[in-house]
């Protein structure tokens, strides 16, 4: 399944094929691709906003200056008149404001998958979870008799914190594995006598 995001000058690229995520952004000043394996992307989500400080910044500047002449315009002359730098500074915080993107950060070892907030950021962001908690299940989510107890309860456990399986199903996969380890009334050996 492949989504692409379109803000600006800024395009993301997600190609979800089944094992990996193939991704790609481009802007004006970079192109970055990379893939990355479901898994290793982060349930955690970060937040981030691309803006031109310095054109809010002198806007701002401009919208005060603007005032400041306005006021000692009126207090000269009596007559209302808003000053030129009023409207230029105006333009300015407007402009900053609408070419402003907003993203939802997921941090990789391979780089950052930004999603922009747009339409489709829910569906992609609801994808690639659902995609990372189907590649960790099908990788650990099945009970292995040969290995530690111990391990496998915790290995359950983490699943459950990853939000890969709920309490009920790490309950009933702990029990299993107690059951088939026969540390819950499993089978036992009957005791040999010795004469």
């Amino acid at each position: 399944m492949k989504y692409t995001q379109n803000k600006l000058k800024t395009e993301t690229e997600f190609d979800l094929t089944p094992h990996k995520l193939n991704y790609k952004v481009k802007d004006r000043s970079r192109s970055v691709s990379f893939s990355v394996s479901y898994a290793d992307i982060p349930q955690t989500l970060d937040y981030f906003v691309e803006e031109n400080l310095w054109l809010r910044n002198v806007g701002y500047i401009w919208l005060v200056l603007g005032v400041l002449q306005t006021i000692w315009t009126y207090a000269q002359d009596k007559a209302f008149m808003l000053s030129i730098w009023f409207f230029i500074g105006a333009i300015c915080v407007a402009v900053h404001h609408f070419r402003k993107i907003h993203y939802t950060l997921l941090p990789t070892d391979r780089g950052n998958i930004l999603i922009i907030k747009d339409k489709d950021h829910d569906t992609i962001l609801s994808s690639l979870l659902e995609a990372r908690k189907r590649q960790l299940y099908d990788w650990y989510g099945a009970i292995n008799f040969d290995n530690d107890v111990d391990r496998e309860i915790e290995k359950f456990r983490w699943l459950e914190s990853e939000n890969v399986i709920d309490r009920a199903e790490m309950e009933q996969k702990i029990d299993q594995l107690r059951r088939g380890a026969g540390q819950l009334g499993g089978p036992t050996a009957e005791p040999t006598l010795l004469n």
